[in-house]
């Protein structure tokens, strides 16, 4: 025997009120582009004005994201950065900085370049050398960083990791890092 029971379930809801749109951007187009544009939004099932809005918002978070500036750090450079974020009072005064001119890895005669591609015996030596970071020994064996960290744990060999930060945090220190002129 099968019985239907009915539930009537209140759920407490909250009232969304949209962000007041107080400001305007007008343009002016040819009819093309304006052809074009309303195409392009009865596509999307958008209204002009709200196909314009996202596309403007969407290549604007583009070109922010595209203009992030990326570090390329040596192992080296990698672990002083590393300890800079996690003992900020250990930093050097600034009169006390001075610039050190960027070289190109060319100019390095005495570092050997790495292998496009290694065994994985190879590129632990690499790793434990400090010629390499795990992850880009993990690229040049051709298997994941991850996977190369269980190895090294199989093995036995230890794996530094210095402190316990999360990425808001580390980021935080960053941007003071930068006011301060160290980066």
């Amino acid at each position: 025997m099968c019985a239907r029971v009915a539930y009537n379930v209140v759920m407490q809801t909250e009232t969304f009120t949209p962000p007041t749109k107080d400001h305007r951007i007008a343009t002016r187009v040819t009819g093309e582009h304006k052809s074009l544009f309303e195409r392009a939004a009865a596509l999307k099932g958008l209204s002009l004005t709200d196909f314009m809005i996202s596309s403007a918002y969407e290549a604007a978070i583009k070109v922010l994201k595209e203009s992030q500036i990326v570090l390329e750090l040596g192992p080296e450079d990698s672990r002083a950065f590393v300890k800079s974020l996690l003992s900020p009072e250990d930093l050097p005064e600034q009169s006390d900085l001075q610039a050190s001119p960027v070289v190109e890895q060319d100019e390095t005669p005495s570092e050997k370049p790495l292998p496009e591609q290694s065994t994985i015996d190879e590129a632990i030596a690499l790793y434990l050398d400090d010629q390499c970071s795990l992850g880009r020994a993990a690229e040049i064996a051709g298997v994941t960083r991850w996977h190369l960290q269980d190895l090294l744990d199989e093995r036995g060999t230890p794996i530094e990791i210095v402190g316990h930060r999360s990425a808001a945090e580390i980021d935080n220190l960053a941007d003071e890092l930068v006011v301060q002129g160290v980066l």
